[in-house]
């Protein structure tokens, strides 16, 4: 089996890895055909699970141009991704200028909040994103004021998180505890991040010049498949598993 994993980031973010290739098979991802644009990929999780996909389908790791990930991101020292564009996710709005060719599929899990200008953002996709491409996204409904949670992640490790809501922002604290070969010991592991809510109304308002959408609620978990306009009526339903 492929693999692309980063120790550190992967088990700090363990709690939010949870099947990575959803939005992928909400896409209608095709590992053979399609070019992949995992956008502020934070973990790179989901252009791992294309990776992963790839390899499968054609018994080939490195994936060329194919998959593209755009964000500063732990992973850029594994040369199987075809390309790499590094940035400071407070804007990705500043690092388009790379992005020449459009691609079939482009993904966003979860960081529609490192993003400042709506309106810019979707034009930016909707102009790299090919003619009968899907772009494919998921966001929080509602920001509480504050949040605090106590639990075992995924692996039983303990984990710890702090939210609060100041404005429109949102500071986020998140721990885990784990062995640290280094110094032969479990130590806590932290990460701090802090970004942008957008309501509904607000993101659906700026697409709507762009895109066509589908949406799906689950929780407080918002996630949507995007068509360009010219493409109403193209045909797209949600998978069926």
């Amino acid at each position: 089996m492929f693999d692309c994993t980063t120790h550190d980031y992967d088990l700090l973010y363990a709690p939010w890895l949870k099947d990575p290739g959803k939005l992928l098979r909400l896409a209608h991802y095709n590992p053979t055909q399609d070019t992949l644009l995992d956008l502020c990929g934070g973990t790179g999780a989901v252009a791992c699970h294309a990776l992963v996909y790839r390899a499968e389908a054609t018994g080939r790791g490195y994936a060329g141009p194919a998959i593209v990930l755009l964000d500063k991101n732990p992973r850029v020292d594994d040369h199987t991704f075809g390309k790499y564009i590094v940035s400071v996710p407070l804007d990705v709005n500043k690092r388009w200028l790379g992005l020449r060719k459009p691609f079939d599929v482009i993904v966003c899990r979860q960081a529609l909040g490192y993003v400042q200008d709506l309106g810019t953002f979707f034009y930016q996709v909707a102009h790299r994103l090919h003619p009968r491409g899907r772009f494919v996204f998921n966001t929080f409904e509602n920001a509480p004021k504050w949040r605090m949670r106590k639990h075992e992640d995924t692996s039983g490790r303990p984990y710890r998180d702090f939210s609060l809501r100041v404005g429109r922002w949102i500071w986020h604290l998140q721990m885990t505890k784990a062995w640290d070969h280094r110094f032969h010991m479990k130590r806590w592991r932290w990460d701090i991040s802090i970004f942008r809510h957008h309501t509904r109304e607000e993101i659906e308002k700026a697409m709507d010049k762009y895109f066509t959408f589908a949406v799906e609620n689950e929780g407080n978990s918002l996630r949507y498949v995007c068509n360009h306009k010219v493409q109403h009526g193209g045909g797209w339903q949600w998978p069926t598993s």
